[in-house]
């Protein structure tokens, strides 16, 4: 089989199910689920913070974590605040995040609302745990006055009062910043969004209970976005993985039985 024919296959083992997802089987794991369960299990018009620290190269991975959890915490009636320590972060969130609030028929500073990127990473946090207005400002990512905004009315600074749950999605160390400047000072359960090089480091903390969950990259979107019952994202990009993988080991196969069938060259090539 010529080169081109391969990679011919190739794309479209990844354009199909990106296309029309195929459906295959995630299994949850339990640190995917134990977020899940948090969720659900919120009462209606609990606060729930989502942490925007990614940048756009993490976008593959981290943003349908986000969009899953996002998804799940509107349909509860959960209020949610997006902030970041990262500047990208906060601007993705605007573009992916608020579109979907919308379609749900939730409006902005009432049912959620982005209070956008201040740098100074745990300082800004420690400063939220006693006055979130004073530390972003007064303003959202758009320069409106908080006041002007229902949902900040009772939403004065971080604590475990006000808020029932804290996800960081992260693609960097801002998870030791929110467990050392919000989580343990305050007490509110603190879980993560990891890409999958990062998870195994964060899992230690995971088992000693400081995190209460962590998505494992793609493939905990896709095993949240199943559990949410809503396929996304995640799930056709993960199908798309198993059916190139499953062409590659295929081709793999091929070629070594017809590298068995064909017999072993003996001849020796003329100089």
């Amino acid at each position: 089989m010529k080169n081109r024919w391969i990679y011919v296959l190739l794309v479209l083992a990844i354009i199909l199910p990106l296309a029309r997802p195929l459906g295959l089987p995630v299994n949850p794991t339990r640190e995917t689920e134990d977020l899940f369960r948090m969720v659900e299990g919120l009462p209606a018009g609990s606060v729930v913070y989502l942490a925007m620290d990614f940048d756009a190269g993490a976008i593959p991975e981290i943003l349908p974590q986000a969009e899953a959890v996002f998804t799940h915490a509107l349909l509860k009636d959960l209020k949610v605040i997006l902030h970041g320590l990262s500047d990208q972060g906060v601007l993705i969130a605007r573009d992916s995040l608020h579109p979907i609030a919308w379609s749900l028929g939730k409006a902005y500073g009432t049912d959620f609302i982005n209070l956008g990127f201040k740098p100074g990473g745990g300082i800004v946090l420690r400063g939220m745990t006693a006055d979130l207005w004073k530390t972003m400002g007064g303003v959202d990512i758009d320069g409106t006055q908080l006041a002007k905004f229902p949902l900040m009315q009772r939403l004065k600074r971080l604590d475990r009062s006000t808020v029932a749950l804290i996800v960081d999605f992260n693609s960097g160390g801002s998870a030791m910043a929110y467990r050392n400047y919000v989580s343990e000072p305050t007490g509110i359960p603190l879980a993560l969004g990891s890409c999958a090089v990062n998870f195994n480091v964060q899992m230690p903390f995971y088992r000693s209970g400081q995190y209460k969950a962590i998505l494992n990259g793609l493939r905990g979107a896709a095993e949240y976005e199943r559990l949410l019952g809503r396929p996304g994202k995640a799930t056709s990009a993960m199908d798309a993985q198993s059916t190139s993988h499953a062409l590659i080991i295929g081709l793999i196969v091929l070629g070594n039985v017809a590298y068995l069938l064909g017999g072993r060259r003996t001849d020796k090539p003329k100089r």
